[in-house]
């Protein structure tokens, strides 16, 4: 039974240790505007965890293999990446804890991470909400509703994620004005990828719906139009 082993459970917070840690050094590279070395790493760090995967499913070795797979893949990507953030930007991996700048970190850090565990937490709130007064029907609608957006939210996730070092490198290496004059182009070319993906989920939401999942989903397309007003 997958939901009592204790071990799989174990195996899942490892897979979520290494996460976070490849998540430090591609910070660190996208900070620095190095999107080919991110792009190196991404590539050999999925080529390796294919080729085991597709290992473990004609050897059908256990289901633990298969959790362990996306540690793989994390551990391939710290290699890479920790090795170019090492050698190439000379930064010191390991360095000698101090107290007072784990302190100051702790303190700047808290807010992030309050913000990401409610995320985590709320996640499927709205569905146990659902479920509570409605039915498991419409759970299902909803479900088919978010994974159809997650298409969409792939596109808005990337944009926003080389925004925010963009922004930072605009504003640490230029003058206020023309910080200014950038931002504003910035929040254009935001503003029209958000009306354009708005539109795009408006007016197709039902042909994706039924492409997807055929017919008798007409209610998800309906719960999907609404997610046009995450993407503002």
């Amino acid at each position: 039974d997958f939901i009592q082993d204790k071990m799989l459970y174990i195996v899942i917070a490892i897979n979520l240790c290494f996460k976070e840690m490849d998540t430090v050094f591609k910070t660190t590279l996208t900070a620095r505007r190095d999107f080919y070395s991110i792009w190196i790493t991404i590539l050999y760090s999925r080529v390796m965890m294919l080729i085991l995967a597709v290992l473990i499913c004609f050897n059908k070795m256990s289901y633990y293999y298969v959790a362990l797979i996306p540690a793989v893949e994390y551990i391939v990507s710290i290699i890479i990446s920790g090795s170019i953030v090492s050698k190439k930007y000379d930064l010191k991996i390991i360095r000698p804890f101090k107290l007072k700048i784990i302190k100051r970190y702790m303190i700047y850090a808290w807010p992030l991470s309050l913000q990401a565990g409610l995320s985590s937490a709320l996640a499927n709130i709205d569905k146990v909400f659902i479920g509570s007064i409605l039915t498991n029907i419409h759970v299902g609608y909803v479900a088919v509703a978010e994974k159809v957006f997650s298409l969409f939210d792939i596109i808005i996730k990337a944009i926003t994620k080389q925004l925010l070092p963009e922004i930072s490198f605009r504003y640490s290496h230029l003058k206020t004005h023309q910080f200014y004059v950038d931002m504003q182009k910035i929040v254009l070319m935001t503003t029209f990828v958000g009306c354009l993906l708005s539109m795009l989920i408006l007016v197709f939401s039902d042909l994706a719906i039924y492409i997807l999942y055929g017919s008798g989903f007409d209610s998800a397309a309906t719960i999907l139009k609404f997610f046009v007003f995450v993407i503002f």
